[in-house]
């Protein structure tokens, strides 16, 4: 496969889950305030960087083929930062409007969201995909020993379907129209690459 076939179907998911999101802007704005409407969208937005995250840190072929391992590596680590940043805007806006709602300090507020079985799920995910992030920036950084940072990095995959258990179960109108073919797109995509990184050639 040449350079450009790769690039060209490992963009696909991606370009696929923003348009798809893109597509759903008005079902996400569409009533509950601004602020909902922005928690929201930092979650699909996050969503949407779910495919290339996964397909650069596994070291999909796809992957290395289009970018070169250098630059898969630099361009992981960038969307490292944004993702977990983007899930802190979600959780923290949606804690907030709790809050104001219930008359509480945001911190009472995080103590006190309903713990359905979806929203532990969320709140696992939240958890993990920190904990990876945080590991992967200190391990990097030489702070932390590889035989420690790497198992806490590979926690994506169990973060992984947490949040899309929870993004289907709790996310408004996840379920019907554009915001179903993003989730469903991103979904694919992650399983995939977790396949392929479970029976696939070992990497170090």
């Amino acid at each position: 496969m040449t350079r450009r076939g790769a690039a060209i179907l490992m963009a696909a998911p991606t370009g696929l889950t923003v348009a798809a999101v893109a597509l759903a802007l008005p079902q996400v704005f569409a009533g509950g305030g601004p602020l909902r409407a922005m928690a929201n969208l930092a979650a699909l937005t996050a969503l949407t960087c779910l495919p290339p995250l996964v397909l650069l840190g596994t070291r999909n072929p796809l992957a290395v083929q289009a970018l070169g391992l250098a630059r898969a590596f630099t361009v992981h680590r960038a969307l490292g930062l944004v993702f977990p940043a983007l899930l802190a805007i979600h959780a923290g806006l949606h804690t907030y409007r709790f809050a104001e709602a219930m008359g509480l300090t945001s911190f009472q507020a995080a103590l006190a969201l309903p713990n359905t079985w979806e929203m532990v799920a969320g709140k696992a995910a939240l958890a993990l995909f920190l904990a990876a992030w945080g590991a992967a920036l200190l391990g990097t950084a030489g702070r932390l020993p590889r035989r420690i940072w790497r198992p806490v990095h590979l926690a994506v995959h169990l973060a992984a379907p947490a949040a899309f258990v929870h993004a289907l179960f709790r996310g408004e109108d996840m379920t019907r129209g554009w915001l179903f073919t993003a989730w469903a797109v991103a979904a694919a995509t992650w399983l995939a690459a977790a396949a392929w990184r479970a029976l696939g050639p070992r990497t170090a």
